[in-house]
């Protein structure tokens, strides 16, 4: 990103020098990769200072190839509930890894579904896809957890329904509910 940070630069000098017919923005942001810090810190005031771009350029590198769209984005926490115990009394409760690791394969299952529809050729993986990227659970060996916390993105085609996608994940989660609930609920 620094090269296209140091071309953009350039250029914006050299177009300095020549009358334009509509304003040039530069917004330079910073730690994008973990989790667009820079951006969400620009976002409420951007508008104001620059309106709404007839054409956006992002400098991300993508193989050193220019890439002419990028996949929507979605991300999720999801948080799994259990009643706490001890590991001696287990099958008396509701484990929330368990709960998790339910929820996990059948997000694969979604997965699946999703490699299997739409198709874009403009990207190296030619589906939309979803990826549970961190899962937060257990305090103890003894303990059966009450809670566990998964974190999970989405990213779409554009002629895939980010809303739909979102509703079977929805779906998927008020099944693993149903089916993890303890007697006494």
């Amino acid at each position: 990103m620094k090269g296209f940070l140091a071309s953009a630069l350039a250029l914006a000098e050299r177009a300095g020098a020549v009358k334009l017919s509509a304003p040039l923005s530069l917004s330079i942001s910073y730690d994008e990769e973990i989790g667009c810090v820079g951006i969400r810190q620009m976002m409420p005031e951007l508008k104001d200072l620059i309106g709404k771009p007839r054409i956006v350029i992002v400098g991300e590198p993508s193989s050193m190839k220019v890439a002419t769209g990028h996949k929507g984005k979605a991300a999720f926490i999801v948080t799994c509930h259990g009643q706490a115990g001890h590991s001696a009394l287990a099958p008396q409760f509701v484990n929330a890894i368990h709960v998790a690791a339910a929820f996990v394969c059948q997000t694969r299952r979604l997965q699946e579904k999703l490699t299997a529809g739409i198709q874009g050729d403009a990207y190296n993986i030619p589906y939309s896809t979803v990826h549970i990227g961190k899962i937060i659970g257990g305090r103890a060996l003894n303990i059966v957890q009450d809670n566990a916390q998964l974190d999970m993105e989405l990213r779409h085609l554009i002629d895939t329904s980010a809303g739909d996608i979102q509703h079977e994940i929805e779906g998927i989660a008020m099944h693993i509910r149903k089916h993890h609930q303890s007697p006494s609920n």
